[in-house]
């Protein structure tokens, strides 16, 4: 579970936290994102899709991710509970390959050693994990300078020996919608809940 939380920290946390989100230039020209829209569109109450793009081989097995609360805003805290079980030990040198794209423009393109990743942000499960269920729930603040445009991340996963842990990919939209307003007048959402089975 640790690998798949630290693949899915690597891939939530770092790729829509601090990291990743620095890494995006405040630059970005706002007219790129117009440019999106046929793509994929987010619900009222969530602006977060999440798939798992692995299959039953895969060594990490995520059972579910919950996004806590489910529209994901600058400047904001974010709590993310994982769940999944893992085939074998996750040890030292596992890593993930992680790349963030606004529409086919690839912003950012990194590996991140996952053990090293957990430990640096004092993830509550640390190296090594052994086989098993794991739960994880780590809280991450996002970056005020987060650009508004709808962001593509996908992430694998490796173990150190180069099995595949685990695949996972990631929308999230951060434009403002015009019609904004009239959605806060059905139920809001507090949290959303992805089962990936």
């Amino acid at each position: 579970m640790f690998l798949r939380l630290s693949v899915f920290y690597a891939i939530l946390a770092v790729i829509l936290g601090a990291q990743v989100a620095q890494a995006i230039p405040i630059w970005f020209p706002s007219s790129l994102s117009a440019c999106f829209h046929r793509f994929w569109s987010p619900s009222p109450d969530s602006n977060v899709l999440i798939q798992e793009c692995g299959g039953q081989e895969n060594i990490l097995q995520i059972n579910s991710i919950t996004l806590k609360p489910a529209k994901l805003e600058p400047g904001k805290e974010l709590v993310i509970k994982a769940s999944g079980t893992l085939s074998e030990t996750i040890e030292e040198g596992a890593y993930a390959d992680v790349v963030v794209k606004v529409g086919v423009i690839t912003i950012l393109r990194k590996e991140f050693e996952l053990c090293e990743e957990a430990r640096k942000n004092d993830v509550e499960v640390q190296c090594p994990v052994g086989p098993g269920f794991v739960e994880v729930t780590h809280t991450v603040t996002l970056p005020k300078e987060i650009p508004p445009a709808r962001y593509s991340v996908s992430v694998d996963a490796y173990t150190v020996d180069d099995d595949t842990l685990s695949c996972l990919t990631a929308r999230v939209d951060f434009r403002r919608h015009p019609f904004g307003r009239i959605s806060r007048y059905f139920a809001k959402q507090e949290e959303k809940s992805y089962l990936l089975d």
